[in-house]
């Protein structure tokens, strides 16, 4: 099970460097939504992560795609608040999915809920990280994302994983910081079978999140994107400004 584990964190960590997602989140006045997202990977890390399981494994695996309909559902299936309506894989690089969710209140109160027991971690802290508002008819919708509270996160964690989380995501030692070149040696030392140094570097500097917040009023302000018309705002981020956290990931929406 650690090892199956292990295997999840350091493809996930992989696939955040070397993948491209578009999504678009809708949320309405009455703090429901959808999000419909499409995930492109590389194929030469289906290639990778097949061969890393069939290593772990001692014997070929099958082959498939790196994100499949089970996984998904399997991480949804005790959420009361989000459900998987659609997926669909294209060569097995290509992922689409919408999930749909009843209150986005009520997945932070679902997501506090399900790590109340271990204790390092409050509704308030995940309200800073996420949260949906409305004041006399103002809808504000924010995300906030810093090493601070990236480390309430990770104290959440399985034990196993948090090794592997803390050597290649955010630094959590101001001291002993992991930087881009550090995470360029990971990735070469890992895909030195499979692509040049040079070609690993582009794959990670091209990975990128295109995030499209769309509401059913009129925008009145943002931060941290640009709108793109009168309902919708786009938020344009390099995926290895998530894994490094070098600066904090501030996106807000406003609208009425």
């Amino acid at each position: 099970m650690k090892n199956k584990f292990f295997l999840g964190l350091l493809s996930l960590l992989v696939l955040l460097a070397s993948c491209n997602l578009k999504a678009t989140v809708t949320i309405k006045k009455d703090a429901s939504g959808t999000a419909d997202a499409t995930i492109t990977v590389d194929k030469m890390l289906l290639d990778f992560v097949y061969d890393l399981q069939s290593t772990m494994a001692a014997e070929p695996v099958e082959r498939g795609a790196m994100i499949t309909e089970e996984m998904v559902r399997e991480g949804l299936e005790k959420s009361q608040t989000v459900k998987l309506t659609s997926f669909n894989t294209v060569d097995q690089t290509d992922t689409q999915l919408s999930v749909g969710f009843s209150d986005i209140n009520s997945v932070i109160e679902e997501a506090q809920t399900g790590v109340r027991e271990k204790g390092t971690i409050s509704r308030d802290d995940l309200e800073n990280i996420v949260n949906f508002t409305n004041t006399t008819g103002k809808y504000k919708f924010v995300f906030f994302l810093d090493r601070s509270n990236f480390a309430k996160l990770v104290s959440i964690l399985p034990e196993e994983a948090t090794p592997l989380v803390t050597m290649f995501g955010p630094s959590l030692d101001e001291n002993n910081p992991v930087t881009r070149e550090d995470y360029y040696e990971f990735l070469n030392e890992a895909f030195s079978a499979y692509e040049t140094p040079d070609r690993i570097r582009t794959m990670v500097d091209n990975a990128s999140m295109t995030l499209r917040v769309r509401t059913d009023g009129s925008i009145i302000s943002q931060r941290g994107g640009r709108i793109e018309n009168n309902n919708t705002v786009v938020f344009e981020i390099p995926l290895m400004d998530f894994i490094l956290l070098e600066k904090p990931i501030d996106l807000e929406v406003v609208f009425n």
